[in-house]
């Protein structure tokens, strides 16, 4: 009896102690990646700690859906609001929004492009974005390294330094609720 007590004590503890983000949850029986793995909104996006980012897409009938695949891949895309089509993200097709086009240009793809991969890393606490090397932009980093802070079915909060020295703060909803 003692024996299953004393199991039972240490399993508890390492399920509470595998669950260590700032915001939560406190405890899932989903793995990280699967919690990752989805297509997100970017409802809040940071620089330096300033406004959002957004607000100048608030109004707008177009948003950007962040897309991380379980196997590490990533890509971004600039949808209609109502769903009815997804503008993919070059900028032929958006020169008829300035605004979306000067954030997705200024402030997201400067720092992960349109494509890449992911990987966790430092026991699942980082996650390091790499661009995808055929985009042939000058401006364009290597990698992007993101703290998470939280990491729900339905929402993500990551935080971090660029490689300027700018500090980001993203915050994502789930697009296609699971």
């Amino acid at each position: 009896m003692k024996k299953n007590i004393l199991l039972l004590v240490v399993l508890i503890g390492l399920v509470l102690t595998g669950c260590k983000y700032e915001d939560g949850p406190g405890i899932s029986f989903r793995s990280k990646r699967d919690r990752l793995a989805n297509e997100w909104e970017i409802k809040d996006f940071k620089i330096n700690d300033n406004d959002s980012a957004l607000k100048e897409l608030s109004n707008d009938s177009l948003m950007i859906i962040w897309s991380l695949t379980r196997t590490g891949s990533y890509n971004a895309d600039i949808v209609y609001k109502d769903r009815s089509r997804t503008i993919r993200a070059d900028y032929s097709s958006l020169y008829k929004n300035e605004t979306v086009l000067n954030f997705y240009s200024s402030k997201f793809h400067k720092r992960f492009g349109s494509t890449g991969n992911y990987s966790f890393i430092n026991h699942h606490n980082l996650v390091e974005f790499n661009v995808d090397l055929s985009e042939k932009y000058d401006y364009l980093p290597r990698v992007q390294r993101l703290e998470i802070q939280e990491l729900r079915n339905e929402k993500v909060k990551l935080k971090g330094t660029d490689t300027k020295g700018e500090k980001i703060y993203i915050e994502l909803e789930a697009y296609n609720k699971k």
